[in-house]
């Protein structure tokens, strides 16, 4: 749907009966709109340098359309009820929905982890999607994660992701 609504934000024209929407835009609007899937898909079975290329620029246009489209960035407070007085003036870092793959690997997941131990946290908690689903080397791509210890320990939760 939003390929169709930028296809139509593109070739839109004020002047009735006159058109800007030539046929290579409604050829590559419509590639684009299922190139991931067919990228995920390569992925699941293939990890060749040209799967692994082409499944990159699908996700990073999927990533930009998505972010461009529908993102908006809100910086809120979170007010814990009933938090125990033992974690009072504590922090805590969340890792949640890497989505380790053909886009995100193991550089990604070091310089993350550099970033939150540097900010010494109490505790470390892993949830979410640890992988995205492509054929890659899970334990190599997650080995960054054995440096990510807070001060009171990590948790992660173990699922089907």
């Amino acid at each position: 749907m939003t390929h169709l609504f930028l296809y139509e934000t593109w070739t839109f024209s004020p002047v009735a009966g006159e058109t800007h929407g030539a046929p290579w835009i409604k050829l590559v609007f419509g590639l684009l709109s299922v190139s991931f899937i067919v990228a995920s898909l390569l992925a699941l079975r293939y990890t060749n340098a040209a799967v692994r290329a082409f499944y990159r620029v699908a996700a990073v246009w999927m990533g930009l359309v998505s972010f461009l489209f529908l993102a908006a960035i809100t910086r809120t407070t979170v007010r814990l009820a009933n938090l125990p007085a033992a974690w009072h003036g504590r922090r805590a870092a969340l890792i949640s929905d890497v989505h380790l793959g053909h886009v995100r690997n193991g550089s990604f997941l070091r310089r993350m982890v550099a970033k939150i131990v540097k900010e010494e946290p109490d505790a470390i908690f892993i949830a979410g999607d640890l992988y995205d689903g492509t054929a890659i080397d899970v334990r190599r791509a997650a080995a960054p994660l054995s440096g990510a210890r807070g001060a009171a320990g990590s948790v992660f939760r173990r699922g089907k992701s």
